[in-house]
């Protein structure tokens, strides 16, 4: 039997309302990043682009997540809600790893550069 998360978060025992709560949810997500978005480009706009975008969107970026993180874990008994927020750390870790290495490596290949003389030559890659 389906039992609904927290009372209200509606619940699927089928392959197909599993899909439309995936979507559902995936809408929300998306409705959400872009308000975070939108509001970050205000944020610009009003203040200092160093406090804001050094300080002040990595937080606000990070406070999902950490809210998901903190309610996985209040259902249940301790141990089951240590090991939920064991995985959601994890996971969040994990997430974090790639999307650095990721950005890493994408600007090595993006700004690979010729070299004369132990010196960059900007804009020129002949390799």
């Amino acid at each position: 039997a389906c039992e609904e998360t927290y009372g209200f978060f509606p619940c699927s025992n089928s392959l197909g309302g599993s899909m439309v709560l995936i979507a559902m949810y995936g809408n929300v997500l998306l409705i959400g990043a872009n308000l975070i978005s939108d509001g970050s480009e205000l944020l610009l706009e009003i203040m200092d682009p160093g406090l804001i975008g050094g300080l002040v969107l990595p937080i606000l970026g990070a406070l999902p997540d950490a809210a998901m993180i903190v309610v996985s874990g209040l259902g249940g008994s301790p141990a089951e809600a240590q090991e939920q927020v064991a995985v959601g750390i994890g996971t969040l870790a994990g997430s974090t790893v790639m999307l650095l290495s990721i950005a890493w490596g994408g600007s090595l290949i993006v700004g690979r550069c010729d070299l004369e003389n132990g010196r960059a030559k900007d804009k020129k890659l002949t390799r």
